[in-house]
């Protein structure tokens, strides 16, 4: 579907960085190394390099929590997880704790705060000490009541989010922008755009929205929607950074898209792929195939174009 050029890309195989990237079968004796029905397409640049930011497992009983738990990263670049309704983990820290209250969403911001949505309610929680060996519960404190309920989040640039879902009273998916946490505005939450059709993926900065409805990506200005790439599967990210472009993950791999040229180049293949921006140019992508957190530098390296155009 998504192709690239020779001159620009490197297919990586058993042989980069410790070997990280590889075709591999399924089998019950898969070396740590290598991630299943897995390849990665890079830009051959110094400039560009590729880690374990935590390291693959081997497949255990809890596969199906890794595949559904929510990926976010805090402003130290710390990988947290939330596990359940109620349940957050760190998993650099080793921090592992409750909520009070279901957890719809969650999210930090570049100058470390860190938000909750419960209920259809946008707010923050307090953090018990750590007590035996009892999980410790974290408390709930609502700042804002939204329109929408449930409630997602997604970052918008430094300092920003968008709030979006479904809206009870109306039945449609909304998008709202924030700019300022905790701003004495009256109205410090800004309506962005509203549909009928289900949203599952949200992107961009204070001045770009894209959006995805089930595989496709589209750019919404001035309430308009154009579509962008038919992903062919089904969008899980959406994230965006300002002079690089915007990059998506799917249920089966990851990819940059030029929104000037309409072109894509989706530079990993992986059954199940999440990703957050890391704050020094990089890039995070949690594997379902790895029960990992890869890490890629060098993101701003990826600008050139050198893909297929999409397809709408």
């Amino acid at each position: 579907m998504i192709g690239y050029m020779k001159p620009f890309l490197t297919m990586i195989f058993a042989c980069y960085v410790l070997s990280v990237i590889a075709w591999a079968d399924d089998g019950p004796d898969l070396p740590s190394k290598f991630i299943p029905k897995t390849a990665l397409l890079i830009p051959a640049n110094r400039n560009v390099g590729v880690n374990w930011a935590l390291p693959m497992k081997e497949k255990d009983n809890h596969l199906s929590d890794w595949v559904e738990s929510r990926f976010r990263l805090d402003s130290a670049d710390n990988v947290w997880l939330c596990k359940s309704d109620k349940a957050l983990a760190c998993l650099a820290k080793g921090i592992v704790f409750d909520v009070d209250r279901p957890v719809d969403d969650f999210l930090w911001l570049h100058n470390g705060d860190f938000l909750i949505t419960s209920q259809g309610h946008l707010g923050f929680l307090t953090f018990p000490k750590k007590t035996g060996k009892t999980v410790p519960v974290a408390v709930f404190h609502p700042w804002l009541t939204l329109p929408i309920n449930p409630a997602r989040l997604s970052p918008a640039g430094p300092g920003g989010f968008f709030v979006w879902g479904s809206n009870p009273k109306t039945g449609k998916m909304c998008v709202y922008l924030f700019r300022e946490v905790g701003s004495k505005k009256k109205k410090p939450i800004r309506f962005l755009f509203a549909t009928t059709k289900k949203i599952n993926a949200v992107g961009g900065d204070a001045t770009h929205l894209f959006v995805a409805f089930d595989s496709l990506i589209a750019r919404v200005q001035n309430k308009t929607v154009r579509g962008l790439l038919d992903a062919q599967a089904k969008v899980r990210d959406l994230v965006y950074q300002d002079g690089t472009g915007l990059f998506y993950s799917t249920d089966t791999g990851a990819g940059r898209l030029d929104v000037q040229h309409k072109s894509a180049l989706e530079f990993i293949r992986s059954p199940g792929v999440n990703i957050a921006l890391g704050t020094k140019d990089s890039l995070y992508l949690k594997l379902d195939a790895a029960l990992g957190i890869l890490k890629i530098d060098g993101l701003s390296y990826f600008k050139s174009r050198s893909s297929h155009p999409g397809k709408r």
